[in-house]
């Protein structure tokens, strides 16, 4: 991997599905084997939190690397295509999905 410098702009691409489970924006990998129907939101949220990437997360590695080595790049620049449709995840105790 290459040292982002004075000047470049960092890019995060991110083509796929999505997920906002209690107000936090989760990308979800095409691997990622979600249940399908829980019990509790809870449950929903340990295996969305456990499968999935936070959005926040990605959010803040990129933070951390602004003003020093790795990246001293100018803008960091997120595209996100997320497609919720084919989420079917019910909690069946509070009857709502994702």
């Amino acid at each position: 991997a290459s040292v982002a410098g004075s000047g470049d702009a960092c890019l995060f691409a991110f083509i796929g599905h999505g997920a906002e489970v209690s107000g936090s924006v989760f990308l979800v990998p095409s691997d990622a084997k979600l249940r399908g129907e829980y019990r509790e939101t809870s449950d929903l949220e340990k295996d969305v939190s456990q499968k999935c990437i936070r959005f926040a997360e990605v959010q803040a590695t990129f933070a951390r690397h602004r003003g020093g080595a790795p990246a001293d790049a100018e803008a960091t620049v997120f595209v996100l295509d997320c497609c919720r449709d084919g989420m079917s995840c019910a909690v069946t105790g509070a009857g709502r999905g994702i």
